[in-house]
């Protein structure tokens, strides 16, 4: 099981040092550290699209047709002809699935970022890494009401609820329903803790704004604290949702 939560800082989880005090309990991913594999040195890109591409293929992301950095009108897709983990696990005879954010396929550069459209954006099946299961969306930012397609869903459905609750759900009926006697791999890919931080988090309240632990690089008195500490407080409820 590969679990990837966008935008998410390791030192805000509790295992890395994060909790109460700076970031959010989270019980479940701290006991999930502590019984997994925890891979400590690794190479991130400065973007959210090739550092997923370098994620999926284990290569930097140019040599998949990815730029390093996203420009607005232009193509950021994963190469079709990518060797990728879904690819690998196949191979072994692994069952494979994956399910939520995708962040690698064609898009219309002309659709905004945010919202029901790029939300709604097909990935061909071909496309899709080699995954034998695939559902989920190209983005939207939507952390709740998720568009779903995929596999099992030819063209988009709008499922009601909070994201990370939503693919937790589908991912868990996808391994009830296997075959026992294959092994699996299955990625769960959330988009929070991302932005909008002010949307509603399943029921988790945001954190008082005063009351936060901030590190010592945000400078103290003035507009750059007041909005580190608004959209903290909304950041730390989605991870706490998302454990």
């Amino acid at each position: 099981m590969f679990i990837l939560a966008d935008n998410v800082g390791y030192g805000d989880l509790g295992c890395y040092g994060g909790g109460e005090l700076r970031g959010a309990p989270t019980p479940r991913l701290d006991q999930l550290a502590k019984e997994g594999l925890r891979l400590t040195q690794y190479l991130v890109e400065p973007a959210c699209t090739p550092s997923r591409a370098a994620l999926m293929t284990g290569r930097y992301s140019p040599r998949e047709g990815l730029s390093l950095v996203i420009i607005p009108g232009t193509e950021n897709t994963l190469s079709a002809h990518a060797y990728t983990m879904g690819d690998m696990f196949h191979e072994l005879g692994y069952a494979t699935a994956i399910f939520g954010k995708w962040h690698l396929g064609r898009r219309d550069p002309d659709a905004p970022l945010v919202g029901d459209v790029h939300a709604k954006t097909r990935v061909p099946p071909g496309e899709r890494a080699g995954f034998g299961f695939w559902e989920g969306f190209e983005g939207g930012f939507l952390l709740n009401d998720p568009w779903l397609h995929g596999t099992r869903l030819p063209d988009p459905r709008r499922f009601w609820g909070y994201q990370a609750d939503v693919l937790a759900e589908r991912a868990a009926e996808w391994l009830r329903s296997r075959d026992p006697r294959t092994p699996w791999f299955c990625v769960v890919s959330l988009e929070a803790p991302h932005p909008p931080y002010d949307a509603p988090a399943a029921g988790i309240a945001a954190r008082d704004p005063g009351s936060i632990v901030l590190p010592a690089n945000i400078p103290r008195g003035g507009e750059a604290e007041e909005t580190a500490r608004r959209e903290l407080s909304g950041y730390y409820s989605h991870i706490e949702a998302a454990d």
